[in-house]
């Protein structure tokens, strides 16, 4: 089974990775991971998207949104490269969590189960605050402010509701923080992700 785990960033999908991997053997990628070893080996067009951060400060969220999509779908054509790669090569059982959309996942031509964690709640940019002064390894947010955390958190909270419009049209499950909370969303997605025959 081919499963992918999408959604914007700071959602929760890496810690269910991490537990689907636990229970199912097979490959797994991490969007991020490729990314970063593409960007030594793409042209010169290639690697100015895939290295792109849009800024809250200088663009609109439907800018960001739209500079976001492209670097996206970029990475979506080399991350179907590697699934029909590994699928012809007799591995089926693949998990590839990172920056899915809908859309994009739609052309995708061999079996496959999909989630999407989002967070559309109010309380997200307290939670982005709360992770970003954890002072944990790989906290990317540590050194920004408050202010910039709010920012980005409410471009984030468009960035999910446009996840979750296109999940929703595509028929792909989509779990909202919002809903319930960060605990009860990763369980959610990890019980409809996770093999069903254990």
């Amino acid at each position: 089974m081919i499963r992918l785990l999408g959604g914007p960033a700071r959602c929760g999908k890496s810690t269910v990775a991490r537990k689907i991997q636990a229970i199912c053997a097979g490959q797994a990628l991490s969007q991020d991971n490729l990314r970063r070893a593409l960007l030594p080996l793409a042209t010169d067009t290639a690697r100015e998207t895939l290295s792109v951060t849009p800024k809250t400060d200088v663009h609109t969220p439907a800018e960001w949104l739209e500079i976001v999509r492209k670097r996206d779908q970029l990475m979506w054509q080399a991350t179907r490269a590697y699934i029909e790669s590994a699928v012809s090569n007799a591995e089926n059982t693949l998990l590839i969590e990172g920056d899915l959309w809908s859309d994009y996942v739609a052309d995708l031509k061999v079996e496959y189960r999909i989630a999407f964690l989002v967070d559309t709640s109010p309380s997200h940019a307290d939670r982005i605050i709360a992770i970003a002064r954890s002072h944990t390894d790989h906290n990317w947010m540590s050194n920004w402010t408050d202010e910039q955390l709010r920012t980005w958190a409410a471009y984030n909270i468009e960035r999910s509701r446009l996840t979750k419009k296109l999940a929703n049209e595509y028929g792909h499950r989509v779990f909202d923080v919002a809903d319930g909370g960060l605990t009860q969303a990763q369980a959610l997605a990890l019980e409809y992700l996770a093999p069903h025959d254990l």
